[in-house]
């Protein structure tokens, strides 16, 4: 029997041009935990690192960020976002899941500036991550 999206332990990638953020859905918990953003290093350090991040947390799918502007359009972002999802496939044997990410950055930002927190620019796009995986769960019930 096949297990749903909200049943697989996933791996939501925010993927931008400079850093890469991350969360972990766990659906045990049924938590979203953002991970560390990753400052890319290349693409072969990008990828060994997110290979490090599946055997660390038994990932079993992705979920990749699909920057749509607001009249529903493609962005560079997009094509961007595009990319990885062939990357993903084609060096991992795991499924790649999408959800339209397009408010979740503006969501990450006003929850970092009500928490206060330091360092929001390095933590934005995991907790980008996180909102958007957090979506796409709750689209799955």
């Amino acid at each position: 029997m096949t297990k749903s999206p909200r049943q697989l332990k996933l791996l939501a990638i925010d993927p931008g041009s400079v850093r890469l953020g991350f969360a972990v859905w766990n659906p045990a918990a049924q938590l979203s935990r953002a991970l560390p953003v990753w400052t890319r290093k290349g693409l072969k350090n990008d990828l060994n690192f997110i290979g490090e991040l599946i055997g660390q947390n038994e990932i079993e799918a992705f979920l990749v960020g699909l920057p749509i502007s607001l009249g529903g359009h493609e962005t560079p972002s997009t094509e961007n976002a595009r990319f990885w999802i062939e990357k993903l496939e084609s060096e991992f044997a795991l499924p790649v899941y999408t959800q339209d990410e397009s408010l979740s950055s503006k969501e990450a930002e006003k929850l970092l500036k009500a928490t206060k927190t330091r360092s929001k620019k390095t933590k934005l796009d995991s907790v980008a991550a996180a909102i958007f995986l957090e979506e796409f769960i709750r689209e799955q019930s």
